[in-house]
């Protein structure tokens, strides 16, 4: 942009003022467009402070340009209305970078610091228009002593907008005060130049006005680099973090459609990320077995609710998960959540196995208390039966003993059901003999059975355990001192 005025320069100059001015009103707007549209996300007030404020000066700027003499927009020929609109604007411009540090650890609505400035704004513009602003320039004299003390004093302030800005800097990021310092700079050397030109014609009117476009420039800047380009990288730099956690872990809407996944989503599902992407997280992450409408994670999902340690078994895939859900805010909105699944099958397995074997210890312990307790081998039998039903958690126990070839029930607990008189168990060779009991009575070993439903040798006595919900069982041999 420079480049191409520096040759309008010497061609017209109502075209360099006109088109430098509305470059600088530009960046004005624009920066309160970003300053405005992500402040609920940047949170900084110093940086909402100077887009709510460049809007005005923006628009104060607009009427010097629209006013400037030659522009269709004005009858008179005269320059000091458009002076007095750039000296108001400076001086709103100095104030404005005085004020903006104090806000940096201040809490603040927005709507209200832009009403602030608009009315300000207004109030100043009215004043210039109203001619209640001291003359600026007189006709074949040049600039009036009002003027230049005008750009001493802005001046003075900037450099005290500087030195206050030091005094803050652990508040401010190094890159914008840096920016935000040379666009002072830049702005001091432009009220200098504009001390020193007698008509609107000179090398300091249009050398004032290039170092105004660069301090606009650094302004904008500013703003980008801190309200986009930072939370960009930022979003960058999570994004490979996010791929270094271990658990799976993706980004879902309200809808349970899932938007974002890390490595180990893509490695546990088999599917790249892009196959990933656009699926139901409950077909790819939740038990299966159950629908999404009877979903407990897919029930907080659409809430839009966090989850804590939620666990499950997946019947499908024969394995434990730990799913957690948190909240991705966007403003005062919930933009999504971030579920993170664990596979615990392991800690799960581990932890069964401590609570079995704890169950077990117990029943050797209450079974010794009650062989040295009871009174007969009857009630020994029927103690021992009921421990085993009521410590150690299983749905039947019975004791029998052996006459001839033949294992006769003595005593049971539990729900037997019927489940003895329908059966008959030997310790011979034949079929009946080669079950689990028998198997235990001629090896004098523990045998078990794991699985009713499959195990061949239990056959003869499958039925009637499946009908009664036994899925698998254990033989204990029992012998005399």
């Amino acid at each position: 942009m420079a480049v191409v005025l520096i040759p309008v320069v010497s061609i017209n100059m109502l075209l360099f003022h006109t088109l430098v001015e509305l470059f600088a009103v530009a960046i004005a707007v624009v920066s309160f467009i970003v300053a405005w549209n992500t402040f609920h996300l940047a949170r900084n007030a110093y940086l909402l402070m100077l887009g709510c404020g460049y809007l005005v000066i923006g628009l104060l700027d607009l009427a010097h340009t629209l006013t400037f003499v030659g522009m269709p927009f004005t009858t008179h020929q005269h320059p000091n209305m458009t002076i007095q609109y750039w000296v108001v604007a400076r001086y709103y411009e100095a104030f404005l970078l005085l004020l903006a540090p104090l806000l940096l650890c201040q809490k603040i609505r927005p709507v209200i610091i832009l009403k602030a400035q608009l009315v300000l704004g207004s109030c100043v513009g009215v004043l210039v228009y109203s001619d209640w602003v001291p003359t600026m320039f007189v006709q074949g004299e040049g600039l009036t002593q009002t003027k230049v003390v005008s750009e001493f004093i802005i001046i003075a302030m900037l450099v005290g907008a500087m030195v206050l800005l030091q005094r803050h800097k652990q508040d401010i990021d190094s890159k914008i005060r840096y920016m935000v310092d040379l666009s002072i700079v830049l702005t001091i050397l432009a009220e200098f130049c504009f001390t020193l030109y007698i008509d609107l014609q000179g090398v300091m009117f249009s050398l004032g006005h290039f170092f105004k476009l660069f301090s606009f420039w650094a302004i904008y800047v500013v703003l980008i680099e801190s309200s986009l380009q930072q939370p960009f990288r930022a979003l960058a730099r999570s994004a490979n973090t996010y791929d270094a956690i271990p658990d799976e872990t993706l980004l879902v809407d309200s809808t349970g459609i899932i938007r974002q996944v890390n490595e180990a989503v893509s490695s546990q599902s088999g599917l790249s990320r892009d196959e990933c992407l656009g699926r139901s997280c409950h077909e790819l992450q939740h038990d299966t077995s159950t629908r999404s409408e009877d979903c407990e994670v897919c029930a907080h999902i659409r809430d839009q609710q966090a989850l804590q340690s939620y666990e499950f078994y997946d019947q499908a895939r024969q394995q434990w998960f730990d799913i957690s859900l948190s909240k991705v805010a966007y403003g005062n909105q919930v933009a999504g959540l971030v579920q993170v699944r664990r596979n615990i099958t392991e800690a799960k397995l581990a932890q069964q196995q401590f609570v079995a074997l704890n169950r077990l210890y117990t029943v050797l312990s209450q079974t010794n208390k009650a062989i040295s307790l009871s009174e007969s081998r009857i009630d020994m039998f029927r103690d021992i039966c009921q421990i085993a039903v009521q410590f150690g958690e299983f749905k039947m126990a019975w004791i029998g003993l052996i006459n001839e070839d033949v294992i006769r029930p003595e005593c049971s607990a539990g729900d037997e059901e019927g489940y003895l008189n329908s059966i008959e168990v030997r310790i011979d060779e034949t079929d009946l003999g080669t079950g689990p009991a028998g198997t235990a009575v001629r090896t004098n070993q523990v045998t078990c059975v794991n699985d009713t439903e499959v195990d061949e040798s239990f056959r003869p006595w499958r039925e009637a355990a499946v009908q009664r919900g036994y899925r698998s069982m254990a033989a204990v041999p029992l012998s005399k001192a």
